[in-house]
């Protein structure tokens, strides 16, 4: 009896150990180049620059658009009067 004890205990121990070993995953290398670039910080700190840079494009494009009406408006307010500049440069 106990000897069978032992025998259950030692088959229950290599158990454990073959699962603890299967734990680790094998990737392709397809996986590993993705993931290196989702975690790359010098991936993720180009793509924000890239944000940041296109935001400010919209916003200059923004202003820009804003001042040329602002010019427009001006321009078509000098040909309905007399030649007096009714607006100012700041608007």
């Amino acid at each position: 009896m106990k000897s069978s004890n032992k025998n259950i205990l030692l088959l229950l121990m290599m158990y454990t150990l073959v699962l603890s070993v299967k734990g680790q995953d094998v990737y392709s290398l397809d996986e590993c180049i993705t993931a290196a670039l989702q975690h790359n910080v010098r991936i993720k700190n180009a793509d924000n620059d890239i944000k940041m840079a296109e935001h400010d494009k919209k916003e200059a494009f923004a202003k820009s658009s804003k001042e040329n009406r602002r010019i427009m408006k001006c321009v078509s307010l000098l040909r309905n009067t007399s030649g007096k500049l009714l607006c100012s440069s700041r608007n």
